[in-house]
């Protein structure tokens, strides 16, 4: 899960050069069910990997332009895995927290080897309560309005003729 997020930032370490493009190349579908949709444990496990993965090129000493890139990278990912542990179900929550604290504490372990103050304290629990009560109250809302996406209905039953040969044609179901 999010293995763009993971995979991206080192595509740019390694790139010559970046471009950016002002043009719509997709177009980002929103449906039920869709890991965008709905968190879980293992997919803010995966966000957390790739602060993990951040944090420890960050402790193997990269420094100067790709240090604060990858000190960039751990915090925006911090905050996207704790977004998604504020949004898993009740019975994931103890566990994602248990797995946020870790993170939180390697962290800051890392930030005490740094020049004094040059690290800012990670302050997430309270932002994870209340990111916690938004997405409650939102889904709520969305419930009680009738707002909240459904899974599409299945395709249609399509008729397909069987191939021609010796055999006279005749027409058979298909889901697709």
């Amino acid at each position: 899960m999010y293995e763009d997020f993971a995979v991206i930032p080192f595509i740019y370490t390694r790139a010559r050069t970046l471009y950016r493009l002002a043009d719509d190349l997709y177009y980002y579908r929103r449906r039920a069910g869709s890991i965008t949709q709905r968190a879980t444990l293992h997919s803010a496990q995966g966000i957390a990997l790739v602060a993990e993965e951040a944090l420890e090129r960050c402790e193997s000493g990269a420094t100067g332009p790709l240090g604060a890139y990858w000190l960039s990278i751990f915090h925006k990912a911090f905050r996207y895995a704790c977004v998604e542990a504020s949004r898993v179900p009740s019975n994931a929550l103890r566990e994602s927290m248990v797995m946020i604290d870790n993170i939180a504490a390697r962290y800051s372990r890392f930030a005490q080897t740094q020049a004094a103050g040059a690290l800012p304290a990670l302050q997430y629990r309270s932002r994870i309560f209340i990111d916690r009560r938004i997405f409650q109250a939102k889904t709520l809302v969305k419930r009680t309005f009738g707002l909240q996406l459904r899974p599409s209905r299945q395709a249609p039953l399509m008729i397909q003729p069987e191939p021609l040969g010796n055999l006279p044609t005749r027409a058979t179901a298909s889901s697709r």
